[in-house]
């Protein structure tokens, strides 16, 4: 189950269930400035407000990334952990049928 507010993570204890919380209500691409005070600030608070939850599972923080977004979504990733060491984040990689330009890379791809 998705959940984008406390209240949705609310309906899924309910029914003894479990939830990816989004960290932007609005989109599965969560974009934050860390090294700016207000949305650091603003985070914070969006995971301190769901951090003890029971129905928490996992923070959502981004769907299908390229390769060249790797390195400020662990930035991310990492702050995030210090806010919450209980609980992961997830981000969802892109397909292995994938262009070179979505996964922003070159050369050829391996196949399996």
């Amino acid at each position: 189950m998705w959940a984008r507010t406390p209240e949705e993570l609310d309906n899924a204890a309910k029914y003894g269930m479990r939830a990816i919380y989004m960290l932007d209500p609005k989109t599965v691409w969560f974009k934050v400035d860390l090294d700016d005070a207000a949305q650091a600030s603003a985070l914070a608070e969006r995971i301190d407000r769901v951090k003890n939850h029971p129905a928490l599972y996992v923070y959502q923080h981004w769907d299908e990334p390229s390769a060249e977004r790797f390195a400020e979504l662990t930035h991310v990733k990492e702050w995030i952990r210090r806010r919450d060491p209980n609980h992961a984040t997830w981000i969802n990689l892109l397909p292995c049928y994938a262009t070179n330009k979505q996964l922003g890379v070159e050369g050829d791809r391996t196949r399996a």
